[in-house]
């Protein structure tokens, strides 16, 4: 973050980097030669660069959150390597004990020593069984006992020691997750956008379906009149009731009753 205020400071100084030759405004070159008076001149524009910066981000932005004392150790923390809690140099499988002064003496001895440690207990056997990060830190070597006194040894030596918890790669992972499923939703949106304008049509074709539907549920079978009354047991053949001597004298009553009728209005 504040390497972005940096450039964007740098940006707007008074010099315009785009038209200097060598400029970026993401880096300042340095001196052009090795001669007293080219890194005197350099130095000089440096500072003064640096200082109008200042100047700049002092008016725009507020710095109170690097004057908690609780942070003020990383100011000065410039040297700071991520251990693994199984490095040889830091255990010793022999006498199944910690050693933290072979651990510092290695990286004195090849690169100057650190100002602060990072231990992470958890890497790299997450994930081969169900065990989580707090059941890997209770599974070291002489337990939690023996850890909060490696612990204690290396504050004697540097300036801080942090463990590592997951808590922000949870976090990390649940903002992928969330940004990957809006991703989708909208690929999803995209590719459906040309189908809303048969959207109507769908819909009419889905009503007219239920409707036909419905209407074949609610028809109602014919059944021949000599199949109603068949008894059960029986097929349809055996089971159809003969016509009575009394139903055939009405329809033959009904059929001259319509003749005669037909006769009277003709004579009229």
């Amino acid at each position: 973050m504040l390497g972005l205020l940096l450039l964007r400071a740098a940006a707007s100084a008074a010099v315009d980097c785009q038209a200097v030759e060598g400029y970026n405004c993401q880096q300042r070159p340095g001196p052009a030669d090795q001669t007293a008076a080219t890194y005197e001149a350099w130095s000089t524009s440096f500072e003064a660069w640096r200082s109008t910066v200042r100047t700049e981000l002092n008016a725009e932005y507020s710095f109170a959150a690097y004057d908690n004392p609780a942070t003020q150790w990383a100011e000065t923390s410039w040297i700071q390597p991520q251990a693994m809690l199984h490095d040889r140099f830091l255990y010793d499988r022999e006498t199944e004990q910690w050693t933290v002064d072979r651990f510092l003496d290695d990286l004195k001895a090849r690169y100057g020593g650190i100002d602060s440690v990072l231990l992470w207990p958890y890497y790299p056997n997450s994930g081969v069984d169900a065990r989580n990060q707090f059941d890997f830190a209770k599974s070291l070597p002489g337990g939690l006992e023996a850890t909060k006194k490696m612990v204690a040894e290396f504050k004697e030596k540097v300036r801080m020691v942090l463990l590592v918890l997951l808590v922000l790669l949870v976090v990390v992972v649940v903002v992928v997750v969330v940004v990957v499923l809006l991703l989708l939703l909208q690929l999803l949106l995209l590719l459906l956008l040309p189908l809303l304008p048969l959207l109507p049509l769908l819909l009419r074709l889905l009503t007219r379906g239920t409707s036909l539907n419905a209407g074949r549920e609610g028809a109602v079978a014919c059944v021949p009149v000599g199949l109603r009354n068949a008894q059960p047991g029986r097929d349809a053949g055996q089971g159809a009731r003969r016509p009575r001597q009394g139903d055939r004298r009405r329809r033959h009553q009904r059929r001259h009753a319509g003749r005669r009728e037909h006769h009277v209005v003709a004579g009229t």
